[in-house]
């Protein structure tokens, strides 16, 4: 694989698509409510990318742009200075990094611990796949010695649907329970998600419907468009926005016709911003 072959991390789906994940072992981490980033090293070049490998399109809803590439810069520039290291020993060239730049999004983060880059994963481009979660580890942090925080481990194993739930309780990360989980199987280069439900996209007011029906909702849809490099028109974004609802809306509150009115006064702040 050519070195300027971008990598984009992959969708998560929800875990009720990808049960079959759950047929062998498995890792387990809290799920971050931020910004999905990468860092990769071209040719001795620091390059700092969206999710997708690319630069996003529009800026001016990505406040955290600026303080994540600044801060890899400034991170990167220290560590080969004090180390008298070349980039490609800090970052080989085959290795993309990818993380979670904790900027305020919808949870609210303890300052200390917000503005900050979380390593999720490492896409190895020689050997096509995502490396286990310790060895990404040690090798996005040569052994320990450059101070990449990371989502600690939660659990490891064999796991049904019921007893992931039980490991929603109680943030590493935040004051109250867990926006959800992050289940990955390395060996099956598989991922999915489960959501907490207390947090899933809705409201802390109002009842049914109307707590699944926020803008942010569609914010975040616009987002992924941008990330994947997919032009977003206000059809697609519609159709975008309707697989969210139904993975994460009970039927009963299902409601296609208000659904799409809601839609059509929700969008128009972000018109500008599609096709």
């Amino acid at each position: 694989m050519s070195m300027f072959t971008r990598v984009k991390y992959p969708k998560i789906p929800y875990l009720g698509e990808r049960m079959e994940i759950l047929d062998g072992p498995v890792h387990v981490f809290e799920k971050l409510d931020g910004a999905n980033c990468q860092i990769r090293n071209d040719y001795e070049h620091l390059v700092t990318a969206s999710r997708s490998g690319g630069v996003p399109v529009n800026l001016q809803r990505t406040d955290w742009w600026n303080h994540f590439t600044n801060w890899a810069n400034r991170f990167y520039s220290s560590f080969q200075h004090d180390l008298a290291a070349p980039l490609n020993e800090l970052i080989p060239e085959h290795l993309v990094l990818f993380g979670e730049w904790l900027s305020p999004h919808t949870l609210e983060y303890p300052a200390h611990l917000a503005n900050k880059f979380y390593l999720l994963d490492v896409f190895d481009k020689d050997k096509e796949q995502f490396l286990p979660h310790y060895d990404a580890v040690n090798q996005a942090t040569i052994g320990g010695l450059l101070p990449l925080p990371s989502p600690p481990l939660i659990a490891s194993g064999r796991f049904t649907y019921s007893e992931l739930e039980s490991l929603l309780p109680g943030s590493l990360f935040r004051d109250g329970d867990k926006e959800g989980l992050v289940i990955k199987d390395y060996e099956g280069q598989r991922f999915a998600k489960m959501l907490n439900h207390d947090f899933a996209e809705r409201r802390d007011a109002g009842t049914g419907m109307e707590r699944y029906l926020t803008e942010r909702r569609i914010e975040k849809a616009l987002h992924r468009f941008v990330d994947d490099g997919r032009v977003p028109t206000r059809q697609r974004l519609y159709d975008e926005v309707m697989t969210d609802l139904r993975a994460e809306m009970p039927a009963r509150y299902f409601d296609g016709t208000s659904i799409k009115r809601w839609f059509s006064v929700a969008v128009r702040p972000f018109l500008d911003d599609l096709k």
